[in-house]
């Protein structure tokens, strides 16, 4: 007997895996030409929904009219899509019509991935030729034949490139529209404190990527209790997506910086002058704060760093590096409320800690699925019961056998007007008006 078999029997929602061999890092995370380029390009191209939005960038682009004016463009996009109801921008961007983003952002978007190509300076594939491979639809043909319908001459492009352009076109067409319409802390998110000091003292092994990288939720703020997101473009973008909304937890800010000063003391030359306290500093004022007896000369070269926003009145002032005590909260926590959400130094933390550790897979593995359950292998008689329908349970089940007029009863009720009833909700709107109207 088995309850809710659209769920347990589900041949991806009930899946287990059991990796074995030895670990190795994934295709373009350690390369020839540089490294992390699976998480950079996600990255450079998720940067843009965040400037349209927010303003802010981790690696602005600036001196380039070009790229000011795709950054413009997806700005104006953004504004269509909210004024037509396609975009929601509460809690924050959400993608809410597949055709709005094939046919008004991807094209955009594809602008955008050529200025991380010219970063590179070795595609060895011009612009128009990058536009056109990033713009053809998925097909069933092999890579090296599209880039030879578009003009690219195979033999003289590197093999590297040829992944790049490949991951960047799976990115553009399906990694990305997919993230964007989920939600964080209801589709996706990271375990608070509390949540990973729960599964630490749970009787199975929770792996360390659980606590790091986002996980899949099943409700608003409840995290699932074992899986983890398979797809490894898909950890990526999420995890991205869900520190630049939820910024980093206290003991990550905290483990930084304290590896930050740590750096600085091994470091030699005056304290101003050691590369980690320059770096602490830059990011203090790239969040509108001011370092403590810092030079003039300085403070007036760091009002001209690219990104740094101008000081307000009363600017947040903190300790210089080498004076903090991370332990104290008095020092730490104006600390924390004024570096957690800034996106550079989000940036830095998944480019050398997060994703360098987690993005190794292993070339084997043993899995099983409810569909085992459901077969013939373990039970000669089996039995399911579920409230939902489902197609997708083993053949050896045979077909779901519903309860006569139950679809056209749910149907009749949910279209009653005395039952139900719409109304369009103005913008901005937010969870505490959408509660006041419903209790009005």
């Amino acid at each position: 007997l088995r309850d809710e078999v659209d769920l347990v029997l589900h041949p991806l929602k009930s899946e287990l895996n059991f990796p074995i061999g030895k670990k190795e890092p994934l295709d373009l995370t350690e390369t020839n030409t540089g490294k992390g380029f699976r998480w950079e390009i996600p990255y450079h191209l998720l940067d843009a929904l965040f400037y349209a939005t927010s303003g802010s960038m981790s690696v602005p682009l600036h001196g380039s009219a070009e790229a000011e004016k795709v950054l413009r463009e997806i700005q104006v996009v953004i504004e269509e899509g909210t004024s037509l109801r396609v975009l929601q921008r509460t809690p924050h961007l959400v993608l809410l019509s597949r055709r709005f983003y094939n046919e008004k952002i991807r094209p955009i978007l594809i602008r955008w991935a050529v200025f991380w190509f010219s970063m590179q300076r070795k595609s060895g594939v011009d612009d128009a030729h990058i536009i056109s491979y990033l713009s053809v639809e998925k097909s069933s043909s092999e890579g090296s034949e599209r880039f030879s319908k578009i003009g690219i001459n195979v033999e003289k492009v590197d093999d590297e490139v040829f992944k790049m352009l490949n991951l960047c076109h799976e990115l553009i067409h399906s990694v990305i529209p997919f993230v964007l319409a989920k939600i964080d802390r209801v589709s996706y998110g990271l375990l608070s404190l509390e949540q990973i000091e729960r599964e630490k003292s749970a009787e199975y092994l929770v792996p360390k990527s659980r606590s790091i990288t986002a996980v899949p939720f099943v409700g608003k703020d409840v995290p699932s209790e074992r899986s983890e997101f398979a797809h490894p473009d898909i950890v990526i973008s999420l995890t991205i997506l869900a520190f630049r909304y939820e910024g980093l937890r206290h003991y990550e800010l905290k483990g930084l910086l304290k590896d930050l000063q740590q750096s600085m003391f091994d470091e030699e030359g005056p304290f101003a002058k050691r590369p980690s306290s320059r770096q602490f500093v830059e990011w203090v004022y790239l969040a509108g704060g001011v370092v403590r007896g810092i030079a003039r000369e300085e403070h007036q070269k760091m009002l001209q760093v690219p990104g740094v926003r101008k000081l307000r009145s009363d600017p947040v002032e903190v300790w210089p590096l080498r004076l903090i005590d991370f332990d104290d909260p008095e020092q730490f926590e104006p600390l924390f409320k004024l570096l957690h959400r800034l996106p550079q130094l989000i940036h830095n933390y998944l480019h050398n800690t997060i994703f360098p550790d987690v993005l190794k897979h292993q070339a084997m593995k043993l899995s099983a699925s409810g569909q085992e359950l459901g077969g013939d292998m373990l039970f000669k008689r089996r039995l399911g019961f579920s409230g939902t329908p489902s197609e997708l349970l083993p053949l050896e089940l045979g077909k779901c056998r519903y309860d006569r007029g139950t679809d056209g009863k749910l149907q009749h009720v949910l279209t009653d007007p005395k039952v139900v009833s719409s109304k369009m909700i103005e913008s901005p709107w937010s969870v505490k008006s959408l509660l006041d109207l419903i209790a009005s």
